[in-house]
């Protein structure tokens, strides 16, 4: 499981919505897979090795990336209520990734497993 406000949530939200597209034949303005790919590695290589602040700038990016993807899809599904069922739940799971804070409550630690919370 990942720490809730990590690059890795929000890569790992952007592929799941991005295949989750792709399956159902939503064309999207972009991806961001690459990008997002891109980002996080960047942001883990900065903030392991003193470019803190640096790293905290592509971890934004990231967040904007699936700010940006969750918007689009919901245009795109809007009013066909198959794809808004289909959509449903990983669109819930990538907003509250997007909005979780480290001092919030109730943290999503894994895309595809809701239900871990935290040990310590």
């Amino acid at each position: 499981m990942a720490h809730p406000t990590d690059g890795h949530l929000m890569l790992r939200a952007v592929e799941r919505l991005g295949a989750l597209a792709r399956a159902h034949g939503v064309t999207l303005r972009q991806s961001f897979a690459r990008v997002a790919r891109r980002a996080r590695r960047e942001a883990s290589r900065l903030l392991y090795s003193r470019g803190h602040k640096q790293g905290q700038r592509h971890l934004r990016k990231l967040r904007t990336y699936l700010g940006r993807l969750i918007r689009d899809i919901g245009r795109k599904i809007a009013g066909d209520p198959a794809l808004e069922a289909a959509f449903a739940t990983p669109l819930e799971r990538a907003q509250r990734i997007h909005d979780q804070q480290p001092g919030d409550a109730e943290k999503l630690y894994a895309f595809h497993a809701p239900e871990v919370e935290c040990m310590g």
